[in-house]
This record gives C-alpha cells, structure tokens and sequence, in this order.
C-alpha cells in the first residue's frame, strides 16, 4: 500500500513539474530502498528483545562438543524444508534463549550450505538438464568437501577465527560498516561488470 503511493507519487505528481514522467529505473529504485529502510525500521524492536550477542568458544571442549551432530542437523533440516531461510529461521530463535549454544550454529550452517543445493539440483533432474546438474553437483561436492575438511581437520581453529572476527566487528563497528559494505557491493559490482 505504502509503495504504492510512492510509486503513484513519483510517477505523477513529482514527474510533473519538470515536465516528463519519473524513469522507470528511478521508481525501481526508490522502491527498493524505501524496502530497504522499511525493513530495517521493522527490524529495530526484534534486536532491542534478543539479548546482545556473545560468540565465545569454550576454553576446554568435553566429549560432547563434537561438531558432528549439528551438522547432521543442519543437512537433515535444510534438505526437509529446502530452504536455508527456513532453516536458519527456526534455529534462531532457540539460541536467542539459550536452547542451544551459539557455538554449534558453524556445522548447523555448514550443513545447511550443503543441502540447500537440493531444490537446484531436484529442479534441474526434473527437467532433465544434465548440464545444469552437473553444475549443481559440483557445487554441492565443493562445498561439501570444504566444510568436510575444516569440521575434519581444524574445527577448532576455525571456531577460534570466527569468535574473533565476530567479536572484532562488535567492538569497532568501522570494521561492520566495512564488511557489510563489501558484503552487498562486490555482488552489484559484478553483476555490473558482467
């Protein structure tokens, strides 16, 4: 409703006045950014109600710290539901209380990266495209053995790297900015060049 009569605005009451209709690409866009604000303006009382993150890696593991599970969790769950969205949506909720431990969230999402290829790749035997899945297949066998390898060989390690470059980024938000900028911008700057 709200875009709508932004859209109705800029097409025929702002375009007015100099004497030609609003560009297409202009209405699109500031459609996408009042999206973007709006969401963002949404999304303010959920973040004062979650507690203020902590990712903090035990010092001393115990035998039940295996990576393992999770990361069973993370394939089984993403591939029921087909999306990563989901996925990940109905995990929030029991770390924000505590249910689960935000550490088991690196082989919940490893996982879930693996398997949220299926739809792809049950779309593409579906239409018989065997170019397409091969495609998909290499993804899945890509990441697969990457995540394989780092829960493997240097789960540790890798957990110690990510608690500090998420505590990095609480602590000097210069660094956020900057992650998030290029986070979103070098996706746009290759569509652009491409």
């Amino acid at each position: 409703m709200l875009a709508a009569a932004v859209e109705q605005a800029l097409q025929g009451g702002l375009g007015r006045p100099a004497g030609r209709p609003v560009p297409e690409e202009t209405v699109g866009g500031s459609l996408f950014l009042l999206g973007f604000f709006l969401i963002g303006l949404a999304l303010q009382p959920l973040d004062r109600t979650i507690p203020p993150a902590r990712f903090a890696i035990p010092r001393q593991r115990s035998p039940d710290d295996s990576p393992w599970p999770m990361f069973r969790v993370g394939l089984a769950v993403t591939a029921l539901t087909m999306s990563v969205s989901v996925s990940i949506g109905l995990l929030i909720p029991s770390v924000a209380r505590g249910g689960i431990r935000r550490e088991r969230l690196i082989p919940y999402v490893m996982g879930a990266n693996i398997s949220t290829f299926v739809d792809t790749l049950f779309a593409a035997l579906m239409l018989r495209n065997l170019d397409a899945a091969g495609g998909v297949l290499t993804e899945i066998l890509s990441v697969g053995l990457i995540s394989l390898g780092i829960l493997a060989l240097g789960y540790a390690s890798y957990c110690r790297l990510l608690a500090a470059v998420f505590e990095g980024g609480l602590r000097h938000p210069l660094l956020l900015g900057f992650f998030l900028t290029a986070f979103l911008g070098v996706p746009l700057l290759l569509l652009a060049l491409g």
